[in-house]
């Protein structure tokens, strides 16, 4: 007797399937505006136009001007699978087109009420498509303008739990926001426009790159924005690059174009950072918005179902390419050298000097010093290269003057009393060079700041001398839990430093800032203040109030790579009065030193 087992594997209906596919296409509002947006770029639209409502879970209306459907493309538009832009497994290999997957709609008709009208030019009418979930589709003519036009109504409304799961109207709003910025960015050809609740947020008519870069992030940056132009046989990039001062602590301003479609990639982002290290302090992060072009097929952007994230044939040739792209970048605005090897100095490096009747033998190409052995003098630089290694190594000329920490009081000095008006140089938009009599004075601007700063905040603790600097607007900024608990626990010391606030478990709300802020950078320094509190830890830390005190120094006080006016400069400079030298940034940075010209001359300039 045969015995009869109930199957336990079956075909999905089409409306789980669907659904399942959603899960993957349509995490968010965010995820719908960004395949509608590309179906219209692919469509040939010329002018796009997004319109939100509820941050998209109650409406997300896509308007374009592209080529339209017919009856036919329309109704299969929404089925799963179909696509109009891949055919074969050799399309696949080469993808050029955004919106390829053959899922968005069929998906996002899964979780939503979806209405569709659309008109080829060519057409006497349009056609309309309603779209619910478990019913059939309804078409019917329509008289419609030539393109597109997508209503996605009550998003998730049969799918509760996913609905449940999504952000505040705040944070929901702010992915869309920024796949809108990164679409605009990748296509300055193209006209966007961008309501949210009847509220335009932006509307860019078409334009170069750079000026699309201003429209989007702001027009004061246009004028620091460093052009960018590489091409070798493999790769071609171009884009801009911010000068240091744009440099921020976050990645908000930092866009990959991978042959016009925006990606993310850590691997190609520390090129970039990489190509900072010397201008930028550590947690501070770079302004780029680049765009790379290579052949498709050494590419794959299937690897993400959003296509966030590529693959490289060849990553580690990509990311030398980025990171040559920006160096050269930099050197051709002379923020960092250009470095040139003098070939015969690199054969034959070391020459003989004379210092207190003793024989040195110096590197010239990395400041070392050696002793020498005056029984070897009959013998030639280059003879003497070879038998270097078993010299001790005294010292490095570069160590002696930046590096060597002096911490004997009678070696520290007192400034003259007319130091601000003696004559400086300004060097790399981070140095100044003061020559009063026989000494050189080198100031780092960033660290003398934060110095001054921390002192003048901390001698006030206690005082009566707190200054607040009232906002015509409050100032008003997200915060996690960390840094609640930390400004709750130390509320009344972020305060003496001039703030005034009121605390919300999710947010804080600034009606004064200190004065010392710089006027313009008030929010990027309070922000920067709020983020780097929010490292310290209030069971392990004893004085929290120095490290809230170093914190703000270093967030209000001028960053590297920031241009001071000779004003700002002699203000900075007499600040220093009642120092000794070397002084030291609230971290324990040198920020000031003092060398004779003779020292200076020997170890850095000599032949």
């Amino acid at each position: 007797m045969t015995e009869i087992y109930e199957s336990k594997v079956k075909i999905l209906p089409d409306f789980i399937a669907n659904q399942i596919a959603a899960g993957e296409v349509v995490q968010r509002p965010e995820s719908v505006v960004k395949e509608l947006v590309e179906n219209s770029i692919d469509a040939g639209a010329g002018s796009i136009i997004v319109s939100v409502r509820n941050a998209g879970k109650s409406l997300i209306h896509v308007i374009d001007d592209g080529n339209g459907m017919t009856k036919q493309d329309l109704e299969l538009s929404v089925k799963r699978h179909a696509t109009s832009k891949v055919f074969t497994s050799e399309d696949l290999e080469e993808i050029k087109t955004f919106g390829f997957r053959g899922e968005a709609l069929a998906s996002v008709c899964s979780v939503a009420n979806v209405e569709i009208r659309t008109r080829k030019i060519e057409m006497p009418h349009g056609w309309k498509l309603i779209s619910e979930p478990m019913k059939e589709e309804i078409l019917e003519e329509i008289n419609c303008d030539k393109g597109t036009q997508i209503f996605v109504r009550n998003l998730f409304y049969n799918v509760p739990a996913r609905r449940k799961f999504l952000k505040s109207n705040m944070t929901e709003f702010r992915y869309i926001s920024d796949t809108m910025i990164k679409t605009a960015l990748s296509k300055p050809e193209l006209r966007f426009t961008f309501y949210d609740d009847d509220t335009l947020i932006f509307d860019i008519l078409p334009s170069d790159k750079i000026e699309r870069i201003a429209d989007l992030l702001g027009r004061n940056i246009k004028e620091s924005l460093i052009p960018v132009n590489y091409q070798n046989d493999f790769v071609s990039i171009d884009g801009f690059i911010g000068e240091p001062h744009l440099s921020k602590q976050s990645r908000g301003s930092q866009y990959f174009f991978l042959n016009g479609r925006p990606i993310l990639s850590n691997s190609l982002s520390h090129a970039v950072y990489s190509s900072y290290e010397e201008l930028l302090d550590k947690n501070q992060k770079p302004l780029f918005v680049l765009y790379l072009n290579l052949d498709y097929s050494k590419v794959d952007v299937n690897v993400h179902p959003q296509k966030h994230e590529v693959k490289f044939d060849d990553e580690r040739f990509v990311y030398n390419s980025v990171k040559n792209a920006v160096l050269q970048a930099l050197r051709n605005s002379s923020y960092i050298p250009e470095v040139k090897i003098d070939l015969d100095m690199a054969a034959n490096p070391f020459s003989l000097i004379k210092d207190n009747n003793h024989d040195i033998l110096v590197n010239r190409m990395t400041g070392e010093m050696v002793n020498f052995d005056n029984s070897r003098a009959s013998h030639s630089s280059s003879d003497i290269q070879h038998d270097i290694v078993k010299k001790p190594i005294i010292h490095s000329a570069f160590d002696d003057i930046f590096n060597r920490i002096d911490n004997n009081p009678s070696n520290q000095a007192m400034l003259p009393d007319n130091f601000e008006e003696s004559s400086y140089k300004y060097i790399n938009r981070r140095f100044i060079i003061a020559d009063i009599g026989e000494y050189i004075y080198i100031i780092d601007q960033s660290g003398l700041h934060q110095r001054l700063i921390y002192d003048n905040i901390t001698a006030n603790r206690n005082g009566n001398t707190r200054v607040v600097q009232e906002l015509l607007f409050p100032m008003e900024i997200e915060i996690d839990n960390n840094q609640f608990n930390i400004i709750h626990s130390t509320k009344g010391d972020i305060e003496s430093l001039g703030f005034s606030f009121e605390l919300h478990k999710d947010r804080v709300i600034f009606k004064g800032i200190p004065q010392s802020l710089k006027s313009g950078t008030e929010e990027e320094s309070v922000r920067k203040f709020l983020i780097e509190i929010a490292a310290i830890e209030l069971n392990t830390v004893q004085d929290i109030y120095d490290r809230i005190c170093t914190s703000y120094s270093e967030s209000a006080s001028i960053k590297n790579g920031s241009e001071l006016n000779s004003t700002e400069i002699r203000s900075l400079m007499a600040g220093l009065k009642g120092y000794r030298i070397p002084l030291y940034s609230p971290k324990g940075k040198k920020s000031v030193i003092r060398v004779t010209n003779q020292e200076f001359y020997n170890k850095l300039f000599f032949n």
